[in-house]
C-alpha cells in the first residue's frame, strides 16, 4: 500500500488539508488554533474526508487479486484465506491511518511554521492531539475501512465500493 502513488498524493492532499486549516486559523475566533476543542474538530473533519482515502485503499487491498487476475494463483498458496483477508485488511487499515497520522502531525507543527495571530495560539500539548487521533480518527477509519473491505470483498466490484462509500459520506451529512 505505502509504494503506491495514491498512498504518496493521499499522505501529500492530507498534510496539505491540515496546513490549510491551521493557516486560515480555523475555529472559533476565541479559541485558540491549538486548543484541545480545535484539534479534535479539525480532526473530525479529515476524518470525514478520509471517507475517500479508506474507499482507494480497501478497494485496491480487496481487489488486488481480481483485478490482476491472480486469484487462482494465491488461492492454490498454502496460506489461509482468513490470514490473507485479515492481512490485505490491516494493511490498508495501517495505511489510510499513517497518512491520518501524518495529518495530525501536521496540525500539531503547522501552528509553529506559519503565521498564526498570537493571540490564537495556545500551548500545545501533544496529548491533546494524540487523543483526537485514538479518539476520532482510528476509530472513524477502522468503521469506514471495515464496511468499505467488506463490500469490496463480497462483490468484488470496484463500483460497489465507491457506492460504499459516497453512502458512508452521505449518511454522514444527512445525520449530522
Amino acid at each position: 500500500q505505502v509504494r503506491q502513488v495514491t498512498f504518496v498524493a493521499a499522505a501529500l492532499l492530507f498534510a496539505g488539508l491540515a496546513l490549510t486549516l491551521i493557516s486560515t486559523e480555523f475555529g472559533p475566533r476565541n479559541a485558540a488554533v491549538n486548543s484541545p476543542y480545535v484539534v479534535m474538530y479539525s480532526v473530525g473533519i479529515l476524518s470525514l474526508i478520509a471517507v475517500f482515502l479508506v474507499t482507494i485503499t480497501c478497494t485496491a487491498a480487496a481487489l488486488r487479486d481480481t483485478d490482476h487476475r491472480m486469484t487462482a494463483l494465491v488461492e492454490a498458496t498454502p496460506a489461509s484465506r482468513r490470514g490473507l483477508v485479515l492481512g490485505r485488511f490491516l494493511g490498508a487499515l495501517l495505511a489510510a491511518m499513517a497518512v491520518m497520522l501524518l495529518a495530525v502531525l501536521v496540525l500539531a507543527v503547522a501552528p509553529h511554521l506559519v503565521a498564526v495571530s498570537p493571540e490564537r495560539m495556545g500551548p500545545t500539548r501533544i496529548v491533546d492531539y494524540a487523543w483526537a487521533f485514538l479518539l476520532l480518527g482510528v476509530p472513524n477509519l477502522l468503521f469506514l475501512g471495515a464496511v468499505v473491505f467488506a463490500v469490496a470483498s463480497r462483490t468484488r466490484s470496484s463500483v460497489a465500493s465507491w457506492v460504499t462509500g459516497v453512502a458512508l459520506y452521505a449518511l454522514y451529512w444527512v445525520t449530522a
